[in-house]
């Protein structure tokens, strides 16, 4: 009767965690139909590799293909291999250039205002073809270009792509196009997702100089470099929430950033950091403050105090 009880009991035990576990790897809701390009019509299969879809073709479910058409791939004796399930999809057909190349869309529900996130995986077949691969993404009134390093044909490495953005309407469209129609194996797509985000958007800034205004104030201040006394001596910029390229931005009159020049006297050594973003990832040395961000609220003073007759 003991074991009997201890075996339920490991079970129970066992069941609960699996159900934790499962939880745990629950995903938001993928808004893209079949962004891994496993379902649809494979046929004709050109040399047991893959599978010709000419534009306005309805092969591949849920994608709109344009231009000149694309390669509808499966794991084959020349591409190995797909990063999610069998299949991908290749943008360069006959490397004739961008007029042998092709577009691929789908479009989908969002809510006007709204966050939402876009991830894909990109390689490049066959690096004696243009190298880095490059395709271009366009949504929500963004155009971005990615890039990946190519790979053997063979084993394929993949790179994960992501873009945030903002929902300007009820209905969005996504596309992929191809940067260089060189070399017959262009920029390969799988497992295409878009997810409705929480995270806030973290705005880019752009800064401008202005009249000083003098402040001479003792500060005490604490990051994860250190902890200290500073002066805040006066301000030099003013930094406003600005669009680059067309990404979101939370609020063009929103939080606006006063930076103060400041002395800082401590003597802290340099710490070597790595740093990630559009532009590239470089490492380099954490070295003097010089500068002290304020939040700001900002009002624009109209002309002659906004009566023009005493201009």
């Amino acid at each position: 009767m003991k074991k009997m009880l201890l075996l339920n009991a490991a079970y129970a035990f066992f069941v609960f965690f699996w159900l934790l576990s499962m939880a745990c790897e629950v995903r938001a809701a993928n808004l893209i139909q079949n962004g891994s390009y496993e379902d649809g019509t494979f046929s004709p299969i050109i040399s047991n590799s893959w599978v010709n879809v000419a534009p306005g073709g309805t092969k591949l479910t849920g994608w709109t293909v344009g231009m000149a058409g694309i390669d509808w791939h499966q794991n084959s004796f020349e591409i190995q291999s797909a990063l999610d399930g069998q299949r991908m999809v290749d943008l360069n057909l006959s490397g004739g250039g961008l007029s042998d190349s092709g577009t691929i869309s789908q479009s989908f529900q969002t809510t006007p205002g709204a966050s939402y996130v876009l991830t894909f995986h990109l390689a490049g077949p066959e690096t004696s073809f243009p190298n880095p691969r490059q395709v271009r993404v366009n949504v929500a009134g963004i155009e971005q270009t990615f890039a990946q390093a190519a790979s053997h044909n063979l084993t394929l490495v993949w790179g994960k792509k992501d873009l945030a953005f903002v929902a300007t309407a009820s209905t969005t469209t996504l596309m992929f196009s191809s940067v260089n129609g060189s070399g017959f194996w262009g920029p390969f797509l799988d497992d295409v997702r878009v997810e409705a985000s929480t995270q806030p958007i973290v705005d880019h800034y752009r800064c401008y100089t202005i009249d000083p205004t003098y402040v001479n104030k003792v500060v005490t201040l604490k990051d994860q470099f250190q902890e200290n006394d500073a002066r805040v001596v006066r301000s030099k910029l003013l930094c406003a929430p600005v669009s680059k390229n067309g990404e979101p931005v939370s609020s063009l009159d929103g939080v606006h950033l006063e930076a103060y020049h400041i002395q800082d006297r401590s003597l802290q050594p340099a710490t070597r950091v790595r740093l990630k973003n559009q532009f590239g990832t470089t490492e380099t040395r954490v070295k003097k403050p010089v500068l002290l961000l304020v939040p700001t609220e900002k009002e624009i003073i109209p002309p002659c105090g906004g009566n023009p007759s005493t201009c």
